[in-house]
C-alpha cells in the first residue's frame, strides 16, 4: 500500500517473501500481492519478515514489515435474570480477563442495544444495569465492549431473562484459614430461593483464586480452597448456582488467610519474696496483624508462685511463694487482632 514506482507500475504477482518471520508464517494472495502474517500459537511480542516486489520493467526492491503481536481481553459471555419490570445490575467484567495488562471500566460500551429494555453503564465500575421495557417478559440481549489498559478491545453478549419467576440469590461469603492450611467452606448455606430450591449439583465457579486452587463436591456443594504455599492476605473466587427454575445467580467466597503470631519465650530475674510485672508481649510478632493483648491466658500455672493477667495490657505479673529461691515458669497464649 505504500510502495511506489516512479516511472512504471508495480505488479502484484511478482510478490514474494526474501526472509521468513521466526515466529509466525505468511501466505501471499497471487493476484493482489496482500500477505497474510499468522503468529505461532501463545506467541506474544516483536516478529518480522523482508518481501520482494518487482515492477513491469522487471525491475525489484526489497523491504521489512515489522510486527507486534499482543494479547488482547477476553470477553466472556454473561447471562442475568430479573423479574417483569425489575432493573438488574450485571457485573459484566467478573468473568473477563487480560493476560497482559488489565481491564479498564470506564471503556465499557454498548455496542448492540437491548430490543425489550435499555442498559446504564456505571463508568467507575463497568457494571451495565439492564431495566426491561414496562411489562414485558422473555429473552433480550445486547452486546458490549471493554478495552484493556494497551487500547485493545473485545466484545461479549449479555443474555437477559426476564420472568415472572424469581432467580435465587448467592450471598457473598468470608472465611478465614491459617497459612498453608486448607479450608472447607458452604458458599451455598446462606444463599436462599423463594419460589424454589437451590440445585445444589448446579455450583460451579466463574472466577479462580489468585493465590490457591480450589475443588468443588458437586453433592455436598461444598467447596475446599488450598491457599499457594506460605502466602498470607485475602484471596477470592466467584461461583454461580441455579435453582430447579434454571435461574442462577453470582456470588463471591473471599478467604482470609492468616499468618499466627509468633510467641516467644521469656527468661526473667527476680528477687525472694518479691513480685515482677513481666511484659510477654514484648518479643511477640505477627507478620500480617496485630496482637490482641486481651487476648493473653494462661496455658500452664507456675509451680512455687502465682500469676495475674492485666486485662488491658497483657502483663503478666508473678509472686514467688514467701521464701522460694530457684526456677520456675508458666505457659500463656496470646492471639492476634484476627482471632
Amino acid at each position: 500500500a505504500n510502495d511506489t514506482d516512479p516511472d512504471g507500475s508495480l505488479n502484484a504477482t511478482s510478490v514474494t517473501t526474501t526472509t521468513s518471520p521466526l515466529n509466525g508464517a505468511v501466505t501471499i494472495d497471487p493476484v493482489t500481492g496482500v500477505i497474510t502474517y499468522t503468529p505461532n500459537s501463545n506467541f506474544l511480542g516483536n516478529d518480522l519478515f523482508t518481501y520482494r516486489v518487482c515492477d513491469n520493467d522487471a525491475l525489484c526492491d526489497t523491504a521489512q514489515v515489522n510486527l507486534t503481536v499482543y494479547a488482547v481481553p477476553t470477553a466472556a459471555d454473561d447471562t442475568a435474570y430479573t423479574q417483569k419490570d425489575v432493573a438488574v445490575t450485571i457485573d459484566v467484567l467478573l468473568n473477563d480477563s487480560d493476560f497482559d495488562g488489565y481491564l479498564v471500566p470506564s471503556t465499557v460500551v454498548t455496542t448492540t442495544n437491548p430490543g425489550h429494555g435499555s442498559v446504564n453503564i456505571n463508568t467507575s465500575n463497568g457494571e451495565i444495569t439492564y431495566t426491561p421495557a414496562t411489562g414485558w417478559t422473555g429473552t433480550d440481549s445486547f452486546i458490549y465492549q471493554v478495552c484493556d489498559n494497551d487500547s485493545h478491545c473485545d466484545t461479549a453478549t449479555v443474555t437477559v431473562i426476564v420472568t415472572t419467576l424469581i432467580p435465587p440469590v448467592a450471598v457473598d461469603d468470608h472465611s478465614a484459614t491459617p497459612v498453608n492450611t486448607s479450608i472447607t467452606v458452604q458458599p451455598l448455606a446462606n444463599d436462599t430461593d423463594a419460589d424454589g430450591t437451590i440445585v445444589v449439583s448446579s455450583l460451579v465457579t466463574v472466577t479462580n483464586p489468585a493465590d490457591g486452587v480450589i475443588t468443588i463436591d458437586s453433592v455436598t456443594g461444598s467447596v475446599t480452597y488450598t491457599p499457594t504455599a506460605s502466602f498470607y492476605g485475602n484471596d477470592s473466587f466467584g461461583y454461580q448456582v441455579c435453582d430447579n427454575d434454571n435461574l442462577c445467580d453470582i456470588g463471591v467466597v473471599t478467604i482470609s488467610v492468616l499468618d499466627p503470631p509468633v510467641a516467644n519465650d521469656d527468661s526473667v530475674n527476680l528477687g525472694k519474696n518479691t513480685s515482677l510485672p513481666v511484659d510477654v508481649l514484648a518479643n511477640d510478632t505477627d507478620a500480617d496483624s496485630a496482637l490482641d493483648a486481651t487476648s493473653v491466658v494462661t496455658t500452664s500455672s507456675p509451680i512455687h508462685g502465682n500469676i495475674v493477667i492485666d486485662p488491658v495490657s497483657g502483663v503478666i505479673t508473678y509472686t514467688a511463694v514467701t521464701d522460694y529461691v530457684g526456677t520456675d515458669g508458666f505457659g500463656y497464649r496470646v492471639c492476634d487482632v484476627d482471632g
